[in-house]
């Protein structure tokens, strides 16, 4: 992504908008930057405690945009 495209994504915690040249690996670098910030904020409110975290993460985690298409394994067509 050039530094034009860069600085026209709008991102805030509870949308993103994409520019009109996103890619699907923006979407990914995306969602791994937002679970990055929740798995921190799951350790601090475990208060350090991993195991914790852990759970806490699996609450408060954000929606990727891919979820609403994830097809288990044994359900994908081949």
């Amino acid at each position: 992504m050039n530094a034009s495209s860069e600085e026209s994504a709008i991102t805030n915690h509870d949308a993103i908008v994409e520019p009109g040249d996103a890619t699907v690996d923006d979407w990914f670098g995306q969602d791994v930057d937002r679970d990055v910030e929740d798995a921190e904020r799951a350790l601090e409110l475990a208060g350090g405690d991993e195991m914790r975290a852990d759970e806490i993460f699996e609450d408060i985690r954000r929606p990727h945009q891919g979820d609403d298409f994830n097809v288990p394994a044994d359900e994908r067509r081949v």
